[in-house]
């Protein structure tokens, strides 16, 4: 065997046992957990104003907010300091939104080439019981439309641990499962104003309070998430748990609300407003027995931005896959010293 051989032969063993000894020691620093989650926080469905342009009134539509959470089960990857986390989760969200001090009016009152006023029932308008036409107008102390939304979202992220203390920064894709909304409204006053005593006040029907409720999709979403927080450990030596805790923040930076009214409900409403009465030909129809539809679910919020945010406190769960950690130790030696002292 020439020189050449031997030392080829020589690099392919000291190669074959780096590389052995590196592939061993990486099992040490790949870890693999099962992780657990659930949060809870602020929710909203944040939107673009809707104001006097589309409800005829100088109030705006406000974004209260409400509770919303996570829950949600995955997988963990760990090398060194590096973390990657997928998985799936449930993601709910209650967002109240009001107009304050609201005023609607179902029909207009035109005036004719002969200079009269009349009801313009292109646009509405009621019929009482002697046959008289006239328009209704609802002033509401208050109007409140509540949303309950649930997504289930696909989350891949990624961050660092530092010590104890870690982040995760990444993204959500989410469709959503479940929608509903709840409208209510107190009417302070409801009267009927009539084409020839416009210049009167209004003929006063009295008030009361209104309920109903209405599905609602939205289209899926995609979520910019971050989370930052720290790592804790029930019994480090007798556990394969451990927890953390952070605070986290999720925005949708997409608009969630479908384009061209594909939401807009005309079942209740057949012309998707957001309010209408109940009409009869004789005028023997409740006047104060309204519909609605949710602001989403009308014409008032067609092609508005719609943008989903939760906010809050995250506590995640881990469950160690039998990692091992590295141990630079020997072993006891067992001498006959020692068989000797067990026995005694």
């Amino acid at each position: 065997m020439n020189q050449k051989t031997k030392f080829i032969g020589v690099s392919l063993i000291v190669a074959f046992s780096f590389f052995s000894v590196s592939s061993s020691y990486a099992q040490y620093l790949n870890k693999y957990y099962l992780s657990f989650w659930g949060a809870v926080g602020y929710a909203n469905l944040l939107h673009a104003d809707i104001g006097s342009a589309e409800l005829g009134l100088p109030n705006i539509y406000k974004s209260i907010g409400g509770p919303g959470g996570l829950l949600g089960l995955g997988f963990e990857f760990q090398h060194r300091k590096f973390l990657l986390s997928v998985g799936a989760e449930f993601d709910f969200k209650n967002s109240t939104h009001k107009i304050d001090r609201l005023r609607v009016e179902l029909g207009e009152i035109v005036i004719g080439a002969n200079g009269k006023h009349y009801v313009n029932v292109e646009q509405g308008g009621m019929i009482d019981k002697e046959g008289d036409p006239f328009v209704m107008r609802y002033d509401f102390d208050k109007y409140r439309d509540n949303y309950s939304i649930g997504y289930v979202n696909i989350p891949l992220m990624m961050g660092a641990r530092f010590q104890s203390i870690y982040f995760l920064a990444g993204g959500k894709f989410g469709l959503n499962v479940l929608g509903f909304a709840n409208t209510k409204s107190v009417i302070s006053s409801a009267g009927g104003i009539y084409p020839h005593l416009i210049e009167m006040p209004p003929n006063y029907y009295g008030g009361g309070k209104t309920s109903s409720k209405q599905d609602i999709s939205l289209n899926y979403s995609v979520v910019a998430s971050l989370e930052i927080g720290k790592i804790m450990f029930f019994n480090k030596n007798k556990t394969r748990f451990h927890y953390r805790i952070a605070a986290f923040a999720d925005y949708g930076v997409l608009n969630v609300n479908p384009i061209g009214g594909k939401n807009v409900r005309t079942d209740v409403i057949p012309n998707g407003e957001f309010v209408s009465a109940p009409y009869a030909p004789d005028g023997s129809a409740n006047v104060l027995n309204l519909q609605h539809n949710s602001i989403f679910t009308s014409i008032r919020a067609i092609d508005k931005a719609v943008n989903p945010l939760l906010v809050g406190i995250k506590f995640t769960l881990l469950f160690d896959l039998g990692n091992k950690e590295p141990c630079n130790c020997l072993e006891d030696y067992n001498s006959k010293w020692q068989r000797k002292n067990r026995m005694r």
